[in-house]
């Protein structure tokens, strides 16, 4: 429900607001918080962007694996106006940043991910990353 959200969301701002250092460390599997809203199956805008202005490094965080928040949010089919705001945060606060799509499809193709996600993958490569696109397809 809205007021749940609304509830939710208030209380991450809280806490963010706090000296709880806690956000800005990875778990025992390299998660940040920005993982594991990625790796979710409920997307509240509000919360990516609160994690995102608070921890923008947290974009780039790899955890265990090697993977990033954006791997999470694509292979988890998050909706675009989320996988749009990590995309473009990236590219916001490290322009020059190389997304290792390889890496991902690699990470689709072994876990035997949908070929959706792998679309979904390529699209958003060509919106955001169109200067990376040659190095995704070659």
């Amino acid at each position: 429900s809205d007021r749940s959200s609304e509830a939710i969301v208030s209380t991450l701002r809280n806490l963010l607001r706090g000296d709880d250092t806690n956000f800005a460390e990875q778990d025992c599997l390299g998660f940040t918080p920005l993982h594991i809203l990625s790796c979710s199956t409920l997307h509240r805008l509000e919360m990516y962007e609160l994690l995102i202005e608070h921890y923008p490094h947290h974009l780039f965080t790899k955890d265990k694996w090697g993977d990033i928040p954006l791997l999470y949010a694509l292979w988890g089919r998050a909706p675009r106006v989320i996988v749009d705001l990590l995309a473009g945060s990236m590219r916001k606060h490290h322009s020059n940043y190389e997304v290792d799509w390889a890496g991902m499809i690699r990470t689709f193709c072994e876990s035997l991910a949908p070929v959706s996600c792998l679309e979904y993958l390529t699209e958003t490569c060509r919106r955001v990353f169109p200067d990376q696109m040659a190095r995704l397809v070659s």
